[in-house]
């Protein structure tokens, strides 16, 4: 005996994760005028939009008048603000639609000639939305007073559900030194800092970490506005005055993406990263439209061994020395399972040590594994080695050059 199972024998369970896959223009579209028992279903899932620039009006008109009743439902909306036949479609919907519970947002490429004002009233009293993105392409601009006003709502917000951001808009953030400081609860921020090279750079970043306080995971790109003809220019670095004693720190950052796609120094790199003590991965990326001759970097690492979990990342460049370390620790020291090294350039790693003419190992428990083929520390005229047992390939292991004048100390 065949026994056949139709579309209407599945439970309500089985409906509400299949409508939790579907998108609320293909539910509309496709169960609405299906059967009384579907429709008191819809009044019940959980809707998501999405709204492309492939769409029409046809589309939105539709979709618009199906959530006059189910607005309340909505706990995503995507949308490009601009479609095949129509601009504007984030005000329109914002106009006609109160959507109380919604958790993620997220608006593209926002038309210049788009009023938001009734976008950020309403999304200023969303007391469910947990992240909230705004990405535009670098050729469509938003208006000036819809940036200014989007960020001061999203930074000022006193929002107890409010946890992720993201910015993706030229935009300085000067008006951010005007912003009184609160008890912020984003623990995700992700911002493109964009503008002229007299107002925007690498110290941009501070007056970010003074404000938001809980930030644990940080991305910034930053990147000037240059006139295509002015490409091959050279930009000469304005180092803006920073109070080394005044410095934010933002002790929950743990994560920190930098793409700076402009010059910058080292030194504004060395200050933004004191600001963050308790930070564990650090990822850089560094591109330039504009000539930067000279600048050299060197990253040396202390791997984790047995004994000690932590590692020690160092940063330093050949015309930059000067830092302050939380440990007390000499530096260059290798006590570690494994000491890597990476540079721009090649076989002269001891030129970012210049200022180090004492190296001091310790080699009580484990044998250090050197990763490098060339000299290290061959300008150092004192090392120390406290060791159990001397191995006889440390030699060429810790890599010293051939003209070496220094006093050799072991202590057993």
């Amino acid at each position: 005996m065949n026994i056949h199972t139709h579309f209407e024998d599945l439970s309500n369970e089985i409906f509400f994760e299949i409508f939790d896959y579907l998108y609320a223009l293909d539910v509309f579209t496709a169960f609405t005028s299906l059967n009384e028992r579907i429709l008191s279903i819809l009044q019940f899932i959980r809707l998501h939009i999405i709204i492309l620039n492939t769409h029409c009006d046809r589309d939105i008109d539709f979709l618009s008048s199906h959530l006059t009743f189910h607005a309340h439902q909505v706990l995503s909306l995507n949308c490009y603000d601009t479609i095949r036949d129509r601009s504007s479609v984030i005000s329109l919907l914002f106009q006609r639609h109160n959507f109380i519970n919604l958790q993620s947002c997220q608006f593209i490429s926002v038309n210049p000639s788009t009023e938001l004002d009734n976008v950020i009233k309403q999304v200023e009293s969303l007391n469910r939305l947990v992240s909230l993105s705004i990405i535009q392409p670098s050729t469509v601009n938003i208006n000036e007073k819809n940036k200014s006003d989007m960020t001061r709502t999203v930074f000022m917000s006193k929002s107890s559900s409010l946890r992720s951001v993201m910015l993706r808009s030229n935009y300085a953030y000067l008006d951010l030194s005007t912003y009184t400081s609160i008890g912020s609860n984003l623990i995700s921020l992700d911002l493109l800092i964009s503008g002229s090279p007299n107002t925007v750079s690498m110290y941009s970043i501070l007056p970010i970490l003074r404000v938001c306080h809980r930030i644990r995971y940080l991305h910034a790109i930053i990147e000037h506005e240059i006139p295509s003809e002015n490409n091959n220019v050279n930009v000469s670095i304005q180092e803006a005055f920073t109070n080394e004693n005044d410095l934010p720190i933002s002790p929950q950052v743990t994560s920190f993406d930098l793409s700076i796609f402009t010059t910058c120094d080292t030194r504004s790199i060395a200050y933004t990263l004191r600001c963050l003590p308790n930070l564990l991965h650090f990822k850089f990326l560094h591109e330039s439209r504009e000539k930067y001759p000279e600048w050299q970097m060197i990253i040396d690492r202390w791997g984790p061994d047995a004994e000690n979990p932590l590692e020690y990342v160092m940063l330093r460049t050949i015309g930059y020395h000067k830092y302050k370390r939380n440990l007390q620790t000499n530096i260059p020291l290798i006590n570690y399972e494994l000491f890597e090294t990476t540079t721009t350039t090649t076989n002269d790693h001891y030129l970012y040590y210049s200022d180090i003419k004492i190296l001091k190992l310790n080699m009580t428990r484990i044998t250090p594994k050197t990763a490098c083929s060339f000299p290290l520390f061959q300008h150092i005229n004192s090392l120390v080695i406290d060791m159990r047992t001397k191995h006889s390939s440390w030699d060429k292991s810790l890599s010293f050059g051939k003209n070496n004048t220094f006093v050799l100390t072991y202590i057993v």
